[in-house]
């Protein structure tokens, strides 16, 4: 399989375990394996793909500028005291 379709190698090598693998070659092969092996990992992100995602990165954004802030500010604070 490697020479003929070095692409569907690679992914069912170093892509998850899926039943259809055993149905690429050999006996009971399915026309429809190659595509599900090469869609996997479509499959499996979309349900997690959401627009609400990139609004909540900014929040997050926020949020870490803002602790780092208030990091800032406190080891400031501290270095002053000690000194």
């Amino acid at each position: 399989m490697l020479k003929t379709d070095p692409w569907l190698a690679m992914t069912m090598y170093f892509g998850p375990m899926t039943a259809c693998q055993m149905r690429v070659l050999g006996h009971g092969v399915w026309p429809g394996a190659k595509q599900t092996i090469m869609t996997t990992w479509h499959r499996v992100i979309t349900p997690f793909d959401s627009g609400h995602l990139q609004a909540q990165h900014q929040t997050s954004l926020i949020n870490t500028l803002l602790l780092y802030a208030v990091a800032v500010a406190v080891l400031a604070w501290f270095i002053s005291w000690l000194f």
